[in-house]
């Protein structure tokens, strides 16, 4: 061991600073932190290049005496703390008297300040070209304090900071935290000149909400008041059916002090635990009121964690409060209402119903000989239904079904691109649908408007014969068998009944718990995992480039408010999402905008599925690896799949079979589960000792 010796108190100091300012943030929180003890009721923020070069904490609230202004500046001078029995009745967020001495040690200060009893304020600099100058100087009552080239003296702390935009959001995020913990205080937040937060300081914890994660995240949310013995907890939290991909979005404070707490973060999660699915988390903002006497807030540099006299106690309060506030709130129709679907009698009644009520616009023609066509504008899906099916009943195989329907399709097509003007004889097809064209996006469809056929197929992408949109089709957007015409039920069922013996594929059985999938096959028989089937079908597609091919653009475009974190990864990686079939773009304000979207999605909820890919990027640091981009069409696949569970018609179920027999080398779903197993007739008759 070497000889052991005193530090220099210069390099003493670094090491201590080191321990409470490791970033821009952390002067922020420290500063902010002051002003609020002060009793400020306005307090604006300025950070440039996230805080690195420029940071500047405005507030109104008590100032410094003139006499103390150099004091405040040595380590462990304060004005909260007096002896040790105050430590166990901390009431303020500051107390240790480190924040003004540690900052001054890594960087450039100027400090503005006045008192009420003052007649003039006074200006005093540190680590600058005036260091140790203090002087008159006129201000209004209330402290200012500018902070210059962070880490000037500290190039190896230097290295260590993330980009600006990575530093400016931890700024941000910390000066969310405190206005939420302090709704009566009025934040003002600018970055870079552009004002980024703004809040009303009317003691409204709603508002400060709404101000900071947007309209749509603060009316969905749950209003919270719960009190046992002592303890209170108020705030607000998510709607079950409005949980979230991470714990971005949940806010603990204690004695309004934001704190990292896991015995909240655990029983928040518990009370939610039968409301919302696994890996689907809850959103709170929520402060928890106790005598200080029974935390300690000592524990930690930064003061983010504390330790409480009795954790069993908190656990049961939280818990109590969520649960019972969820059970309170069951009746809401957002959580418990799901549209239950109309039993139509017939085919045309399902379609005309499909007109009337798409969020797409839809066009319908009716063809000589009665049949009818089905073409949506956003997503090009062509559904035929003619009487010309009839004449094909007795095929021998689906190839010749594929190409009848494929040419009058195409006849048609041929038909009205001959034709400039619209003439009622030739059945051109008429809009029924009233649409709301998107701002910024071309007027596609007017109200009442008839519009051409031609048109309207060359504004969709990718348009496809009608033999490759029936091979790529999904199963879930099939119509059920019960909403078929007798003869065309007895039509398509003859199809696959001659698929079925001309490529020898397994009979189907049917269907157990909604599940699992019966097959005979000769001498054996065959159970698939109907979701685990689908689901790999649908990596194969999307692996293949097909979710970014086939887009479909969004009628009505779905606004996302996000987390800052979320925020900016979803910014820093849109042609990420543009690879694997998203068009999503900057909205401002936390806010992105998605425009389009991939078919195979069409009827899942964006707002998940965009969360999720964000947090996959997150989870992995940013390092979009072709492993993160695999896991993110694994997601695309379980999202789009039918589940378990699901009621599919036998017409259904047949068409994942045909598609299974035609992709026989896949065995196991994305996840690595078996798609299926066999039992052959030996093992079967030995169980009844044949």
């Amino acid at each position: 061991m070497g000889i052991i010796n005193l530090l220099d108190k210069s390099v003493a100091e670094l090491i201590a600073a080191g321990e409470v300012i490791e970033r821009p943030s952390s002067v922020v929180k420290e500063l902010v932190e002051n002003s609020i003890d002060a009793g400020a009721n306005k307090i604006k923020i300025e950070i440039k290049n996230g805080g690195v070069t420029y940071i500047k904490i405005t507030d109104n609230g008590c100032g410094i005496k003139k006499d103390d202004i150099k004091k405040a500046f040595l380590r462990h001078a304060t004005s909260k703390v007096l002896n040790v029995d105050d430590l166990d009745n901390i009431l303020t967020l500051g107390f240790r008297g480190e924040a003004l001495a540690s900052i001054s040690a890594v960087a450039k200060i100027e400090l503005i300040t006045k008192t009420k009893d003052d007649i003039d304020g006074s200006r005093y600099f540190l680590n600058t070209e005036k260091h140790g100058l203090l002087e008159d100087f006129g201000t209004t009552v209330g402290t200012t304090i500018i902070i210059r080239d962070l880490f000037f003296n500290v190039p190896a702390r230097m290295k260590f900071l993330k980009k600006d935009v990575t530093e400016g959001n931890a700024v941000a995020n910390i000066i969310e935290k405190l206005a939420l913990s302090h709704p009566e205080i009025s934040f003002t937040f600018i970055r870079d000149g552009q004002e980024k937060l703004s809040t009303f300081g009317d003691n409204d914890l709603l508002s400060t909400i709404y101000s900071i994660f947007g309209k749509d995240f603060a009316t969905k949310l749950l209003p919270l008041e719960y009190s046992e013995n002592y303890m209170n907890v108020k705030g607000y939290i998510s709607n079950p059916s409005d949980s979230k991909g991470s714990r971005t979005f949940q806010n603990f404070f204690v004695n309004s002090r934001y704190v990292k707490s896991k015995t909240c973060c655990i029983a928040l999660e518990e009370a939610y635990k039968s409301f919302i699915t696994q890996g689907r988390f809850p959103a709170c903002v929520l402060n928890v009121s106790i005598p200080s006497s029974v935390i300690d807030i000592n524990v930690h540099p930064a003061k983010l964690e504390i330790r409480f006299s009795n954790e069993k106690n908190i656990y049961n309060l939280v818990y109590s409060a969520v649960k019972n506030c969820i059970l309170s709130h069951s009746h809401n129709p957002v959580m418990t209402l799901k549209h239950k679907p109309h039993k139509f009698e017939s085919l045309d009644e399902k379609l005309d119903d499909l007109i009337q009520n798409s969020s797409k616009p839809m066009i319908k023609s009716e063809s000589e000989n009665g049949g009818h066509y089905f073409f949506s504008a956003t997503a090009p899906k062509l559904f035929f239904t003619d009487e010309k099916l009839k004449s094909t009943q007795n095929s021998t195989s689906f190839k010749h079904v594929f190409e009848t329907v494929s040419q009058t399709y195409e006849n048609l097509k041929k038909q009205n691109s001959q034709n400039n003007n619209l003439d009622e004889n030739t059945n051109n097809p008429n809009l029924t649908k009233e649409v709301t064209t998107a701002p910024n996006q071309p007027d596609i469809i007017n109200k009442n408007t008839t519009v051409d056929f031609k048109n309207q197929i060359d504004t969709s992408q990718n348009v496809k014969t009608q033999s490759q949109i029936i091979k790529e089709k999904e199963i879930k957007n099939n119509y059920p068998s019960q909403q078929l015409s007798p003869i065309e039920n007895e039509t398509i069922s003859s199809f696959y009944e001659d698929y079925e013996a001309i490529n020898n594929a397994p009979k189907l059985i049917g269907e157990i718990f909604n599940s699992y999938i019966i097959l005979e096959q000769q001498d054996k028989i065959i159970f698939i995992d109907k979701h685990a089937a689908h689901e790999r079908l649908i990596y194969e597609k999307i692996k293949d480039g097909y979710s970014r091919v086939n887009r479909q653009i969004l009628l009505s475009p779905q606004t996302i408010t996000l987390s800052l974190q979320e925020y900016q990864t979803a910014i820093d990686n849109i042609k990420i999402f543009e690879d694997i079939g998203f068009l999503i773009e900057d909205f401002g304000n936390k806010t992105i905008i998605v425009r389009e979207i991939p078919n195979i999605l069409d009827d899942v909820d964006i707002v998940e599925i965009i969360n999720e890919i964000i947090n996959n990027i997150i989870e992995n640091k940013n390092n979009v690896t072709p492993h993160i981009i695999e896991k993110i069409y694994f997601t695309f696949a379980c999202k789009a799949a039918i589940k378990a569970g699901d009621k599919n018609n036998d017409l259904e179920l047949k068409e994942l079979i045909k598609l299974l027999e035609e992709n026989k080398n896949l065995k196991n779903c994305p996840h690595g589960r078996p798609i299926f197993f066999e039992l052959n007739k030996k093992s079967i008759e030995r169980q009844f000792l044949r």
